[in-house]
């Protein structure tokens, strides 16, 4: 899933995980070439008991991810 194969990963890294387990992922040097990555894989795989999130390897900054938090959750 990365445009670098032979060289080093990007800096914006997207994993999806089945069930607390990652089972792909991909690095990008283009935020915008990985946030499109980041829907178009949820688009395909985004279901029950999957999480898939973006973040800024460069300054460890997570950028999107789904599920998202949970807002608010008061009692």
């Amino acid at each position: 899933m990365s445009e670098q194969p032979d060289g080093p990963p990007g800096r914006f890294h997207l994993t999806l995980s089945v069930a607390g387990r990652p089972v792909l992922d991909g690095w990008w040097d283009s935020e915008p070439t990985a946030r499109r990555k980041f829907v178009g894989l949820l688009g395909e795989q985004g279901r029950d008991g999957v999480t898939i999130s973006l973040v800024d390897e460069g300054t460890g900054v997570l950028l999107d991810s789904w599920p998202g938090p949970v807002v608010g959750g008061g009692s």
